[in-house]
């Protein structure tokens, strides 16, 4: 999954992207004001699709913001931050994943998912001897 981060000191949004490029966004997308824009995930299909479009493949031709790779199941588990430096100066954008937030997720869904399928064959196995029961019957 790619995703869009600003390589300057300020958020992506704070950036001078052009009129024609947000324009661009808004009309491809149901983010179609500025203060929805800013509430865009980053990875959107629209987004990447749009500063490519614009920059180049890699955005190489965009000198505030660049293109991150991550992992497909940190879909809903990454965040972008800011981090200061001093007072008023921030580094540039960077991503950080959930990691544990996902994988306690993803533990709890293979427990339960354990549990269905033990409710499954406990069920199956009542449907067997129900079923074998009732062909067993005498006439």
């Amino acid at each position: 999954m790619l995703v869009v981060t600003s390589t300057t000191a300020q958020s992506l949004w704070d950036n001078d992207i052009p009129h024609v490029l947000k324009r661009d966004i808004y009309n491809n997308s149901e983010y179609n004001t500025e203060s929805l824009l800013v509430e865009m995930p980053r990875h959107h299909k629209t987004l990447i699709f749009t500063f490519r479009k614009w920059y180049g493949y890699y955005l190489e031709n965009c000198n505030y913001a660049t293109l991150y790779v991550i992992h497909d199941r940190y879909y809903n588990y990454y965040t972008i931050e800011q981090i200061s430096c001093y007072n008023s100066i921030k580094y540039p954008e960077t991503i950080k994943l959930q990691k544990n937030k996902w994988l306690r997720d993803y533990c709890k869904m293979l427990s339960e998912s354990l549990n269905n399928e033990r409710e499954i064959k406990r069920r199956v196995e009542e449907k067997r001897v129900e079923i074998y029961n009732e062909t067993s019957k005498k006439i």
